[in-house]
């Protein structure tokens, strides 16, 4: 189970990463909206919330990405708006839906740590 967290999330920030080069953000972020809803198994209304949230995450990024920013602000603008995300979407989803979405993430960040490392 745990292996299989890992690799959904790992699949969903390399598609994210993927889209956001080709996709618009409404792709973008139906795409993510559709990998949350199988993995932590959501309701029509669930989806619907989701969705607005995670499109409008992209929107901010895309705008602060595209912004003359230093390379750290951007960082750090775009770590409190997925910080944000996170708040909305604990509003949204269900105790356990929540702590799964949090588990992979924290998963998904050891990943990407030790990819790091090997590099």
């Amino acid at each position: 189970m745990k292996k299989n967290l890992i690799l959904l999330f790992s699949i969903f920030i390399l598609s994210s990463v993927a889209y956001s080069q080709t996709q618009s953000p409404e792709a973008r972020a139906l795409a993510q909206t559709e990998i949350m809803k199988v993995e932590l198994a959501l309701t029509p209304v669930q989806e619907t919330s989701v969705y607005d949230v995670n499109f409008g995450i992209i929107i901010k990024n895309d705008q602060i990405k595209n912004s003359t920013y230093p390379e750290d602000q951007k960082k750090q603008i775009i770590q409190q708006n997925n910080e944000a995300r996170k708040l909305m979407l604990k509003n949204i989803l269900t105790v356990d839906q929540y702590s799964k979405l949090e588990l992979g993430l924290e998963e998904r960040q050891e990943v990407k740590k030790e990819k790091q490392i090997k590099n």
